[in-house]
């Protein structure tokens, strides 16, 4: 059979065979470019993790629990043990900087891994102490972007780093929020 443009003119059903092929082809790469970019989400957290991580024999790697396809980028954690007055959130990594003494100049690196309106879950490279203020600043901020006073909540190790619960000092807007992802 010849196929020219009267005979997909004129015949309908082939027609509709190849938008059939076509929608279903375009749904397909989009859901693959979704997956594609989760992937790239984690991995990219991954990486910035373990860049703080110290490279010696005593590394303890951190589990990596994976996600089921099709789940949303960012979590909100919730559950009986939640009791903080505003959810918490995962989503991307956000690279900060840390002082614990005040003093900008002796920043450490460390990565926002969740974030409220309340405060912050960070990986830092040494634990604090619960109670003590933190100045903390996300590293791709303009310059004009402050250091914000954090208080530690809670500190627990996490692989060869510490994650430690910060909450704000005082309540932030919105605009300086986003600032940590």
């Amino acid at each position: 059979m010849e196929i020219t443009w009267e005979t997909c003119n004129a015949g309908g059903p082939f027609l509709l065979v190849v938008l059939l092929a076509v929608a279903v082809g375009a749904v397909f790469y989009l859901s693959n470019q979704n997956h594609l970019a989760s992937s790239l989400a984690r991995r990219q957290q991954e990486l910035l993790i373990s860049s703080l991580e110290t490279k010696g024999p005593e590394r303890v790697e951190a589990p990596v629990k994976p996600r089921a396809e099709g789940s949303r980028k960012t979590r909100i954690i919730t559950g009986p043990a939640e009791k903080r007055k505003s959810l918490r959130r995962e989503g991307n990594p956000i690279p900060i900087l840390l002082t614990f003494s005040g003093n900008p100049s002796e920043a450490v690196p460390g990565v926002v891994l969740d974030r409220s309106t309340g405060g912050l879950g960070v990986s830092a490279p040494h634990d604090a102490e619960v109670g003590m203020l933190v100045l903390v600043r996300p590293v791709d901020a303009p310059e004009e972007v402050p250091w914000f006073t954090l208080e530690v909540r809670h500190t627990h190790p996490k692989g060869s780093q510490w994650f430690l619960g910060l909450k704000f000092e005082n309540k932030l807007p919105w605009s300086q929020l986003l600032y940590f992802g």
